[in-house]
């Protein structure tokens, strides 16, 4: 009968080969420990980075909304102590940074130092924040910082004020009201009291218009912008050329007076030609504000003008979109301001079109200083790069 091979059990193996399974068994060990390791350290990195990237795109916010805060007080004329309470409010107040550099451009002067620079043109902005790791910590990365920076300079401005000056600028002045009939051409012609009438003082709308246009160049900072004025009835005239002399461009605005016909195409060709003549800066953004409440019936030349002052005159609305058609060949933007309920909404909404503008209705010279205010933040909105 034959014997059947047994098993040996690993007590009668060779002790050679006992020692080299325990020590396979012991390097199995190390290897899954350093595998855990780096396992460990891998989702520190990942959950760590993830975090910091998370902070940074944080940081980089503060720092965008502190640079433009800062920008919208800078442009308003606002004081150092303003633009630097302003950049605080955006950066730690708003979006959590834990310190922020201010400065402004070009000097390098640091915002909160007491005083804005004459040439300052805008500011640049570091917002940082340091937090506690997660996971990182367990290697000895207890926090890590992160960053964010923003800003730049303004673009200058070059802007001419355009107002309406023709004789229904006088018209709410007289007791009976404007557009009397059968006294159509009482204005121009001074026969308010044939009417039956009476003038009452100041003028109006005009009175309002020019107030609401000084407010306006006052919103400006004359370290930024420079401000003409230009004005037409049946004629056209440039009353201020671009100046950074605020003053001097209100005192213009306060002489003018109200009679004759609407000649709009006159009044945007003296824009056009100051905003592409000497004194216009080749860096400037340029910008006209344009204001009527009539209907234009004049023109550049006897073709382009009707006989009279009548409401309707097709020529006359031709000749003024073709003067926006070279205004936005010269790259020259323009807000209107239609006021009343006659003037051509219409031909305004057609020559903001042409040029990449917005049109504005004042259904009364009331309303003036809210759009004015309204055009004010959208130009300066174009002024920050």
């Amino acid at each position: 009968m034959r014997n059947e091979p047994t098993m040996k059990t690993i007590t009668e193996l060779p002790r050679t080969i006992v020692n080299r399974i325990k020590s396979d068994r012991g390097d199995a060990l190390i290897t899954t420990a350093v595998t855990l390791i780096a396992l460990l350290a891998l989702v520190a990195l990942s959950v760590d980075v993830g975090m910091a990237y998370s902070e940074r795109r944080k940081m980089q916010n503060a720092a965008d909304a502190g640079a433009l805060a800062g920008a919208w007080v800078l442009i308003d004329g606002g004081t150092d102590a303003e633009v630097f309470s302003a950049i605080q409010e955006y950066t730690v107040g708003q979006n959590e940074a834990d310190s922020f550099e201010a400065v402004y451009l070009p000097s390098e002067q640091p915002v909160g130092d007491g005083f804005v620079p004459a040439d300052s043109i805008g500011v640049r902005v570091t917002a940082r924040v340091t937090v506690p790791t997660f996971i990182a910590g367990l290697v000895g990365v207890d926090t890590m910082s992160a960053s964010g920076e923003a800003g730049g300079g303004f673009s200058p401005v070059d802007i001419v004020l355009v107002m309406d000056r023709s004789g229904s600028m006088d018209d709410d002045s007289c007791s009976l009201g404007p557009n009397l009939e059968p006294c159509a051409g009482y204005v121009t012609q001074g026969t308010c009291e044939s009417c039956g009438g009476s003038w009452y003082l100041p003028p109006q709308p005009i009175t309002d218009a020019k107030n609401a246009a000084k407010t306006f160049v006052d919103l400006n900072n004359p370290n930024l912008a420079h401000i003409a004025l230009a004005s037409y009835s049946h004629d056209y005239t440039l009353d201020q050329g671009l100046t950074e002399n605020f003053n001097q461009v209100k005192s213009a605005i306060d002489a003018l007076n109200a009679a004759g016909c609407t000649n709009a195409a006159g009044g945007l060709l003296r824009g056009r030609e100051e905003l592409t003549g000497s004194r216009r800066r080749p860096e400037a953004i340029p910008i006209i504000v344009f204001l009527t409440d009539g209907l234009p019936n004049k023109g550049l030349t006897s073709a382009d003008s009707c006989g009279g002052c009548p409401d309707y005159c097709p020529v006359a609305k031709d000749a003024a979109r073709n003067q926006a058609t070279l205004a936005a060949q010269d790259h020259i933007v323009i807000y209107t301001i239609a006021l009343g309920d006659k003037a051509d909404q219409g031909l305004m909404q057609d020559i903001a079109d042409i040029t990449g503008g917005t049109s504005y209705y004042a259904p009364t010279s009331a309303d003036l200083d809210a759009i004015y205010q309204s055009i004010f933040d959208q130009i300066r909105l174009r002024l920050i790069e």
